[in-house]
C-alpha cells in the first residue's frame, strides 16, 4: 500500500497556519487542560501527604476518568482542527458516545501494555511497536473502531511510514521543549501545534483528503446541435 509522503516541514507550516487562525481558542484550551492536570495532581498529593489513603484511592479513580475524557476530547479537537473546522468550547468539549470512551480506554491500555512489553525487550521493540500502533486512539475517536480493530488498522496504516513517524515524534518533542524553555508560556502554542501536526499526519496516512485541489478543471464545452428533422419530413425535399 502506498502512502502519501509525510513532509515534516509541510506539517509544521500548515499546522502553524491553523493555530494562528484560532490562536485564542488553542491558548485558552491548553491553559485550561494544563491547569486542570496541575490541580488534580496537587489534590492527589495532598490526600497522600495527609494520610487519607481511602480518599486518595477514590480520588484516583475520579482523576483517571477525567483524564480519560480529556484524552478523547483532545484527539477529537486536534483532528477537527487539522481539517480546518472552526472550533467552539461548547461543542468541542462534548463527548456523548460512551462506546468511544470505552474503546479509547481499552486501546490506550493495550497500547501501553504493548509498548511496556517492547521496552522490556531491550527498548528497541518498544519504540517500533509504539510507532506501529500510534494511530489506534485516533482511529477509535475518528472512526469509532473497537480497540482491537484500531490497533490492527494502525499497524496497516503506518506500514512504510514508521521512520517518518519516528522523526515526527522527535520534531514534536523538540518543538515542545522549545516551548517549555520560553518560561513555559510557549507551551500554550507549541502543544496545540504539535497535536495538530500529529492529527494531520493521521489524516494523510488514513488517505483522507485534507483540502480540495486548487487546480480548477475547465468546464467541458457544450456543443449545440441543430435539431434534426424526421426522416419522413426530409424525404419530401429530396430530388
Amino acid at each position: 500500500m502506498q502512502h502519501k509522503t509525510l513532509s515534516i516541514t509541510l506539517l509544521v507550516t500548515e499546522s502553524w497556519s491553523l493555530v494562528k487562525a484560532q490562536l485564542k481558542f488553542f491558548a485558552l484550551a491548553t491553559f485550561a487542560v494544563v491547569t486542570l492536570n496541575f490541580l488534580l495532581q496537587s489534590l492527589g498529593d495532598w490526600f497522600t501527604n495527609n494520610g487519607w489513603l481511602v480518599a486518595e484511592s477514590i480520588f484516583g479513580l475520579v482523576r483517571w476518568a477525567i483524564q480519560l475524557y480529556v484524552g478523547v476530547v483532545t484527539i477529537s479537537v486536534a483532528i477537527r482542527a487539522a481539517r480546518g473546522e472552526q472550533l467552539h468550547f461548547d461543542k468541542a468539549l462534548l463527548v456523548t458516545d460512551k462506546h468511544v470512551l470505552i474503546a479509547y480506554f481499552l486501546a490506550s491500555l493495550l497500547y501501553g501494555l504493548i509498548v511496556f512489553g517492547g521496552v522490556l525487550l531491550l527498548i528497541i521493540p518498544g519504540i517500533i511497536w509504539g510507532i506501529m500502533y500510534s494511530l489506534a486512539t485516533y482511529l477509535v475517536v475518528d472512526k469509532g473502531l473497537s480497540s482491537r480493530e484500531a490497533l490492527r488498522e494502525s499497524k496497516h496504516l503506518t506500514e512504510g511510514s514508521r521512520m517518518k513517524l519516528f522523526l515526527l515524534g522527535l520534531a514534536t518533542g523538540g518543538i515542545n521543549i522549545l516551548g517549555g524553555l520560553c518560561l513555559g508560556i510557549g507551551l500554550l502554542v507549541t502543544i496545540p501545534l504539535t497535536l495538530i501536526m500529529s492529527a494531520m499526519a493521521y489524516d494523510i496516512l488514513s488517505g483522507r483528503e485534507q483540502k480540495q485541489s486548487s487546480v480548477v478543471t475547465p468546464p467541458t464545452p457544450v456543443v449545440v446541435r441543430e435539431p434534426q428533422q424526421p426522416a419522413s419530413e426530409l424525404n419530401q425535399y429530396q430530388i
